[in-house]
């Protein structure tokens, strides 16, 4: 079944078990839904600088109006004025808050560009070596970081100023599937937020917002291939590769295969509600390098230990 169903019906989740084939051609599909939001969004801020100007407008004409009848007398051409003025600042306030909560729905509906690129590129560059009928599973979750679906708990940071915390964990990106050799591979990326409040003696709002990003690979080769991990823990750690900027976790091997995690702190763009912040990396192109960098080292351990298993049975 289409992946699309869950974009089309405003759940705002991306899932499909079919050939990465198919899941290509779907994502691009995604994109246009998304750009198509964008100038929907684009076109509604338009119009809302239209009705600011028009309450403007409208308002000090009444505004001045009002002054010449009170203050010069001008009668007849003082109230026309008024009347005028209010006539057309009244409606277009009117106006102005339809238009703002319509772009507010439609903002909603806007899907973060990074979460469906990431997951297009990942796919195109590993689609070579997947069988093209193999089933390969993806789910995207499209809603905000900090929706209340993926909050985690509250707290308090107590110091020289007490915030109030609320912990958000949005698993927004799952893979998984099997290569041409039979290794199965499973990946996750994740988002952790905080967004920590408070208000001033002087009763002023405040709000501040942390984040991290954490990206976890598992790689499970055949079982018959009978490979050697512990011999090659030393030359492992050296064959792992990442961008500068990314911190390796943990990285571990056992009967079944390799684990690579590891974490970054995004540099997300500002915005006025970090509540509605669904994840821009400004750095867009760190997340999938980082993944194609994890698969690359996670081969390259699995190789060194495959090198070993057909020496070993000479």
């Amino acid at each position: 079944m289409s992946g699309l169903v869950g974009i089309l019906d405003g759940s705002e989740i991306y899932e499909a078990t079919m050939p990465v084939d198919d899941i290509l051609k779907e994502l691009p599909k995604i994109r246009d839904l998304d750009k198509r939001q964008e100038k929907v969004i684009e076109s509604i801020k338009g119009k809302i600088t239209l009705a600011i100007i028009g309450c403007a407008v409208g308002f000090l004409m009444a505004l001045a109006s009002g002054y010449a009848y009170f203050e010069w007398g001008m009668g007849q051409g003082g109230v026309l004025g008024i009347i005028l003025g209010l006539a057309i600042g009244i409606p277009m306030a009117i106006w102005y808050n339809k238009l703002d909560n319509r772009r507010s729905d439609e903002e909603t509906l806007e899907f973060p560009d990074e979460y469906y690129e990431t997951a297009f590129q990942i796919l195109d560059l590993i689609s070579e070596d997947i069988d093209s009928s193999a089933a390969v599973h993806l789910k995207l979750m499209m809603k905000p970081t900090m929706d209340v679906d993926f909050m985690v708990k509250k707290g308090k940071i107590r110091g020289l100023n007490t915030w109030n915390v609320t912990y958000y964990d949005h698993c927004w990106l799952t893979m998984s599937g099997r290569f041409l050799d039979k290794t199965k591979f499973s990946l996750t990326a994740r988002t952790l937020a905080q967004l920590r409040e408070r208000r001033n003696p002087k009763g002023k709002y405040k709000s501040k917002s942390k984040f991290k990003r954490l990206i976890r690979l598992d790689l499970r080769p055949d079982p018959t291939a009978h490979l050697y991990w512990k011999e090659v823990l030393t030359d492992a750690e050296s064959a792992i590769q990442l961008p500068e900027s990314i911190q390796l976790k943990k990285w571990q091997t056992n009967n079944k295969g390799i684990t690579l995690s590891v974490h970054h702190t995004p540099t997300f763009k500002a915005v006025e509600n970090p509540t509605q912040l669904k994840g821009r990396d400004r750095n867009k192109n760190i997340t999938p390098d980082t993944i194609m960098r994890m698969f690359l080292s996670g081969f390259h351990i699995i190789n060194l230990s495959a090198e070993l298993s057909r020496a070993r049975s000479r």
